[in-house]
């Protein structure tokens, strides 16, 4: 993807400050922010024949010398095709450009090295969508705002098929792993697999060489077969600073290994 270039700080001449006269304004039916921490809303969006004009409020990140932006077609495709630039001000984003009519999104980042960025899609309408994108320790860059009036539906069908996916293979994994395992060379060493009442699954470990129990709650599950070593390979996700559960099953789910315990198998005994 095109990292796209700008100069800021510069003061706006008069031509520059008088343009949105002349051209076509938009002023937005609902302008609102994505989240409580930036405050960040667009006003209004000016197009003419060389540029784009967005006035916003909020986020001083903004006058940044590192700032810089992102633009998209109505389509969600990245512009690449055509030369722009922009120029950040006080309050408002100009970007040149030879076909400022295709510009219907833009990611916006207000620093170089960033935690947070804006994805905004429809400036050409007269209600625009904003999502707040920040970077989660531990999770991720993670959505903030109103997914369903941002997404296309197109996007909407794609994520509700790849839950639906997912969720039928955590129903698998869990029914492969359900219930209570002993260590083949050491019986009191056990590992116990259910549901818990969060809609998780609890993992009860026992080490009886130091008479502890570790239970964790893991709140998913996912498996694929390894078609190299022959195994169903299971991560469980604790969903915080815990590290993951790692579990191997054999071909004919008979066999349990945990973690660095491949050589050890533990054996089904019930579900």
């Amino acid at each position: 993807m095109t990292v796209i270039g700008c100069s800021v700080n510069k003061p706006a001449d008069k031509a520059d400050d008088n343009k949105d006269d002349e051209s076509a304004s938009t002023v937005y039916k609902y302008i609102t922010s994505a989240d409580n921490y930036t405050d960040f809303k667009l006003k209004k969006s000016v197009y003419d024949d060389e540029s784009v004009t967005l006035y916003y409020m909020g986020d001083d990140k903004l006058k940044n010398k590192d700032s810089y932006i992102k633009c998209f077609d109505k389509d969600g495709e990245e512009i690449s095709d055509s030369k722009f630039s922009e120029r950040f001000y006080d309050n408002r984003i100009v970007i040149k450009s030879k076909n400022p009519q295709k510009i219907s999104g833009v990611y916006i980042y207000p620093t170089e090295n960033y935690d947070y960025y804006y994805k905004i899609r429809y400036l050409d309408s007269d209600d625009y969508a904003l999502l707040t994108c920040w970077f989660v320790y531990d999770l991720g860059w993670e959505d903030i705002g109103d997914d369903d009036k941002y997404l296309f539906e197109s996007e909407k069908q794609e994520i509700k098929e790849a839950t639906a996916e997912a969720e039928q293979n955590e129903k698998e994994a869990y029914e492969i792993l359900k219930g209570l395992w002993i260590n083949q060379d050491d019986p009191e060493r056990t590992i116990e697999i259910n549901e818990n009442e969060y809609g998780g699954f609890n993992f009860i470990y026992y080490d009886p060489e130091y008479d502890d129990t570790w239970d964790t709650s893991m709140e998913s599950l996912y498996y694929y077969f390894d078609d190299y070593e022959n195994v169903y390979d299971f991560t469980g996700s604790t969903g915080n600073m815990t590290a993951p559960v790692y579990l191997w099953v054999s071909e004919d789910k008979e066999y349990l290994y945990y973690d660095n315990e491949k050589q050890s198998p533990y054996i089904r005994t019930q579900k």
